[in-house]
């Protein structure tokens, strides 16, 4: 079976520059796009690994950027490794590769966590570091990524042996997420003693489920005495991680006086961070307590965030909010889906009107599709001269593909 484009480049780097097991960075079906339509951050990945698959690795890089800037963390990844690795008419660039590999490290990817382990455990554009390298192997591994985990396994800490039973010796070579795992198994078999020792094994290490997990034990008094002091020690090490769930507990904390001195308007502040995540509980919270209403932006950004993650039943509801309240970007999004036959049945006429209600509005990437939907009659009645004078608005406003195409086209 033939491999994605993903996979090749995961083993170009793993296997020819760094020696490791391939990263499992998922793989994004190849499908060239029209050059008249605004790429969305999917689309720039998409166009990544084409090139990439042409062994054109600078505009392979070119793109994988454009996504990367939009902050997303794969194309991050992407663009660090594909730096790392060069070829291809592509100069190795370690400190392009680390500022973005560091990018995406710290928005939680397991992948880039990896490759900067890799990096200093072997001084390749890093200083070399084997300290620092097994601090991000064990981040990694706990994200679950394959070539960290087999690391630890192969590189126990020196004199700790496998050891017996449950002892500090026998979670040597398990990961965070492992002592979790096997933690978060006896807690649900109401086994609370026997889970303790793990769960606070993994909390120890960092792991925010287990720090999550162990608070709400210190909280309920489930294997240990009840400790709201300490219940509060291990939220805030979770929150402090940015877990939304973790962020509203300890605004509660803060707000009701739980482990730590009361002071509504900290807790006030966690609570808001937690609602500004979506998490549902906080959002309640925060309209009922601050009588706060979501900003189109706000509506917006939850919206394409729903989208990017590829799920439309949500992101529909979210962004028609946003369209309500008058924002361009959000009706021209619902465009594309009816246009592209995402979530909704393909229709022509309906992201007619979805992107006209953003052209009216002033998105000039709107006014260009606009534009064009005139110009050949698809979706609404062909009027060429309208059409054009929609791609001029576009054009004012400097849209070099509107530019572009109406010079090919006679103004």
């Amino acid at each position: 079976m033939k491999k994605s484009a993903a996979t090749r480049l995961s083993l170009l780097v793993s296997s020819v520059i760094l020696g490791l097991s391939p990263l499992p960075i998922p793989a994004v079906a190849q499908t060239s796009v029209p050059a008249h339509v605004p790429l969305t951050v999917e689309q720039w990945i998409k166009e990544g690994f084409r090139f990439y698959d042409l062994k054109d690795n600078v505009r392979a890089a070119e793109a994988f950027e454009k996504a990367a800037e939009k902050g997303n963390v794969l194309a991050q990844t992407l663009l660090g490794a594909i730096y790392v690795a060069g070829g291809n008419g592509l100069q190795v660039n370690y400190p392009k590769a680390v500022g973005w590999l560091r990018k995406a490290a710290d928005a939680g990817s397991a992948d880039a966590q990896s490759l900067l382990a890799a990096l200093h455990n072997e001084g390749n554009g890093l200083p070399r570091d084997p300290v620092r390298a097994r601090q991000l192997y064990t981040q990694a591994a706990a994200g679950g990524n394959n070539a960290a985990i087999q690391w630890l396994e192969k590189n126990p800490l020196p004199n700790q042996g496998q050891g017996q039973g449950q002892g500090p010796a026998a979670y040597a070579n398990k990961t965070p997420e492992q002592l979790y795992d096997e933690g978060e198994k006896l807690h649900l078999a109401k086994k609370f003693t026997e889970a303790l020792p793990l769960i606070t094994a993994a909390s120890e290490r960092g792991y925010a489920p287990a720090q999550s997990r162990l608070a709400g034990m210190h909280l309920s008094g489930q294997g240990v005495p009840t400790d709201y002091a300490k219940s509060f020690y291990w939220t805030k090490k979770a929150a402090d991680q940015g877990r939304a769930l973790d962020e509203y507990a300890l605004g509660i904390m803060y707000w009701s006086g739980i482990g730590t001195g009361k002071n509504e308007d900290t807790g006030r502040q966690w609570i808001r961070k937690a609602a500004d995540k979506g998490f549902p509980a906080a959002v309640e919270w925060r309209a009922k307590n601050d009588g706060y209403t979501k900003t189109a932006e706000e509506w917006f950004t939850e919206g394409a965030n729903y989208h990017l993650a590829g799920d439309y039943a949500k992101a529909v509801p979210s962004l028609t909010k946003a369209s309500d309240m008058g924002h361009a970007l959000s009706a021209s999004m619902i465009g594309g889906m009816y246009l592209e036959g995402t979530h909704f049945a393909q229709d022509d006429a309906k992201a007619f009107q979805w992107y006209k209600i953003a052209a009216d509005r002033g998105n000039r990437e709107s006014q260009f599709l606009v534009g064009l939907l005139y110009y050949v009659g698809r979706g609404v009645t062909q009027d060429q001269a309208t059409g054009k004078q929609w791609i001029r608005k576009s054009a004012a406003q400097g849209l070099t593909q509107a530019t572009e195409w109406l010079a090919k086209n006679g103004g």
